[in-house]
């Protein structure tokens, strides 16, 4: 059951009328539609994957973008759902080109074009929402709920 749907972000509709209004010699817009591409792609990537989650059995609870706080620690998941015997996060990335992923530096790089761009790294993402998750479901249930995590590029 879908219980928190797919919305276009607000940030994502903030800047799409950020670059219609602003004239193109203006300096920022260079980096205004650098911006809105990278949204663009993180938000049509999570869509992508709406066909596979209509599959998911009806014991199950999916959360789009779900924000949460815990201990005044605020963050959010891409993806996470909800089965009455574990929970998944989903980290979802849609970049394009060849990528690598730098355990030693913790990084996600980028290769397009000839040029090398560093991203924080998905894997690091995913496991600090892990262990928040984990200690916010214990201190709303009382108990532990396993909680794992996938990458999805």
């Amino acid at each position: 059951m879908i219980a928190k749907e797919l919305c276009i972000p607000l940030r994502l509709q903030a800047v799409q009328c950020l670059e219609k209004r602003i004239l193109s010699t203006h300096p920022q817009y260079p980096l205004i539609l650098a911006d809105l591409t990278k949204r663009r792609a993180g938000y049509y990537g999570e869509r992508s994957l709406c066909y596979y989650f209509q599959q998911l059995p009806s014991t199950s609870y999916l959360f789009h973008n779900l924000r949460l706080e815990h201990e005044d620690t605020p963050f959010e998941m891409d993806v996470f759902i909800l089965y009455p015997t574990h929970a998944v996060i989903i980290e979802t990335k849609n970049i394009v080109g060849e990528i690598h992923f730098d355990s030693q530096f913790g990084q996600l790089i980028r290769t397009w074009n000839d040029k090398k761009e560093a991203f924080p790294d998905p894997i690091a993402q995913a496991r600090r929402q892990q262990t928040l998750i984990g200690d916010w479901l214990l201190h709303q249930l009382g108990f532990p709920v396993p909680v794992e995590y996938l990458i999805v590029v």
